[in-house]
């Protein structure tokens, strides 16, 4: 490390930095680093004729102090001036090497270096760690077509941590950020971190803009005009684990598709209410979310919009219930309990949506009583001008009563005591009981 006030030691410093660099220029594997490497030399031959300038002025100012071997003041104040004129003749010569120097850099600076195909070493980890989770790309034949295999996330990166990845795509390729970003990759403990937050996934997830790329294991995930980039490595299942084809497969942890979302069964399982919905800045502000702390809070967050039945009232009334999910093919669609947000970074919408149980059909309205001829049933016998009521139907049959005679049938009676209450639509059970208790006229 430089001292900036000891002129020796910098300097010995400088020799040995020089030193190191003209071994580790011999070989270059990214050749558009020389840019780099063009302009750091420029600098220094800056600094160096300043240097030298610098250290002539001190040979003429301290020229008192000039001796030879011999002790003549005059040879050495001679000599002085002479190690100084010296000086700044070189110093005027590396305006040259400084000239030559800029115009190298600038035409370097031209230069698109595309990456030579070369297969990328992209094992960050114990090679037997990896060897024992990766399937074969390509793979053919009936083993590799029923693997089973899940995306977890190795690394998600946005704004100013995603500038340095996302340069080194545009400078050296994909494949390169691929090999940079393994570096976060810690085997089964990435695999157990992503498994308990809800970072893994049945197909990567990607975007509307999202460019994708692929090496070894890994997936790679960059946008340029949103800033993020995201590394997935793919998570075979053992076969031990996997489910036997009778046996229903469960919600994936986080499906990232319509395709992947459980569809609302046939026969009135349920429905999807929507109950948020925003425009770009609050796509903006889950997206934040959603890359900072997961699917999870994202959907917390727009949760807090929801207040149960009101939103579900609000939602029948919009007409924002649906059978089944209202994804586009553009859509991100993230899961979590009965929610499902729908997310399209690319339009600038976001909105959640939650499944609610079908409520019981109303009951059937029960069947209007039989039209009965005369007058109005509002009408009374009793008002005025209202015509005489018709007699009660006789009963023919008669049996014996405990007495002995005949006895009337129990509609005949109740017929009968409604014809004396004067009312034609007086139901005959009602007026038998005002009969009995004594409140009819």
């Amino acid at each position: 490390m430089p001292t900036f006030y000891d002129p020796v030691a910098d300097a010995e410093e400088a020799s040995q930095a020089l030193r190191g660099l003209a071994h580790a220029s011999r070989d270059f594997g990214h050749p558009e680093d020389a840019y780099g490497v063009i302009g750091d030399l420029l600098g220094g031959v800056r600094s160096l004729q300043q240097s030298i300038e610098q250290i002539a002025q001190r040979h003429n100012r301290h020229e008192g102090r000039a001796f030879d071997d011999a002790g003549s003041q005059a040879a050495g104040i001679r000599d002085a001036h002479r190690a100084a004129e010296q000086l700044f003749d070189a110093a005027t010569a590396l305006d040259t090497v400084e000239e030559r120097l800029n115009a190298a850099s600038q035409t370097a600076g031209r230069i698109a270096w595309h990456p030579t195909p070369t297969t990328i070493d992209t094992d960050p980890v114990d090679a037997d760690a990896i060897d024992a989770e990766a399937v074969d790309a390509g793979a053919v034949g009936s083993e590799a077509a029923g693997a089973e295999s899940r995306w977890v996330s190795v690394v998600f990166l946005q704004g100013d941590e995603a500038d340095s990845v996302l340069w080194l795509i545009d400078r050296d390729g994909p494949e390169a950020a691929i090999e940079y970003l393994a570096g976060w990759d810690v085997g089964e403990e990435t695999t157990n971190a992503a498994m308990e937050n809800g970072y893994v996934y049945d197909t990567v997830p990607t975007g509307a803009l999202d460019k994708e790329a692929t090496a070894s294991v890994y997936a790679l995930t960059y946008n340029h005009d949103l800033g993020h980039v995201g590394l997935y490595r793919r998570h075979p299942i053992p076969p031990e684990d996997r489910l036997d084809a009778e046996t229903p497969a469960p919600a994936p942890v986080a499906p990232t598709t319509a395709a992947a979302e459980p569809a609302v069964a046939e026969g009135g399982e349920g429905r999807w209410v929507r109950v948020a919905s925003f425009g770009r800045t609050g796509t903006e502000r889950v997206t934040g979310i959603l890359a900072e702390l997961g699917h999870v809070d994202a959907i917390d967050h727009l949760a807090s919009w929801d207040r149960g039945e009101q939103s579900t009232t609000e939602a029948i009334t919009r007409g924002e219930v649906y059978d089944t999910l209202p994804a586009t093919p553009d859509d991100r669609v993230l899961a979590s309990g009965p929610y499902r947000m729908l997310l399209n970074p690319a339009a600038g919408t976001v909105s959640l949506l939650r499944h609610t149980p079908d409520t019981p059909a109303p009951a059937a309205p029960a069947p209007a009583a039989p039209a009965r001829r005369g007058p109005e049933l509002l009408r009374s016998y009793s008002s005025p001008g209202a015509p005489p009521a018709a007699p009660a139907p006789k009963n023919t049959t008669a049996e014996s009563g405990p007495r002995g005679g005949a006895k009337k049938s129990a509609p005949a009676a109740r017929a009968k005591r409604a014809e004396s209450a004067g009312s034609w639509f007086a139901h005959p059970g009602v007026s038998a009981v005002k009969h009995d208790r004594g409140l009819g006229r």
